[in-house]
């Protein structure tokens, strides 16, 4: 199953954010034991760097990246994407964004905290928790 991070199911476990980092680390050790096949857009990583700045070293941030790089595929956010983004007029184009980079990838879910926030009847939006009471 191809699953597509949301910004913050990432940062939820990067950060070890509670009480959510608890369902998006045992999606990330889906991920890593490969019963889920995890994505992320490169926006995603680049927002996750620029949060982290004010958390912890450039060093430690790229261990970070590194590590979660090596469990999570990163999409593409190109042309195509921005510009099906803007043609959507979300009113959060960030999401729009996110969603576009999954749509492209053949996401079969999106899995993030904010489901309001994504306006998609193409791909099935859930939560962390929804998706892995629903897994198991």
């Amino acid at each position: 199953m191809r699953v597509f991070l949301d910004t913050n199911v990432v940062i939820d476990y990067a950060t070890q954010r509670q009480p959510f980092c608890q369902a998006a680390n045992a999606i990330f050790q889906l991920s890593q034991d490969g019963t889920i096949d995890a994505s992320a857009s490169a926006l995603t990583f680049v927002t996750l760097a620029y949060i982290l700045r004010k958390q912890i070293s450039k060093d430690e941030i790229y261990r970070c990246l590194r590590g979660i790089t090596s469990i999570v595929a990163v999409t593409q956010t190109g042309n195509r994407e921005i510009q099906q983004a803007i043609a959507a007029e979300w009113k959060d184009f960030e999401d729009a964004v996110q969603f576009s980079s999954a749509k492209f990838s053949a996401i079969d879910v999106i899995l993030t905290r904010n489901q309001k926030d994504f306006q998609s009847v193409e791909i099935p939006i859930m939560s962390p928790e929804d998706f892995l009471d629903k897994l198991i």
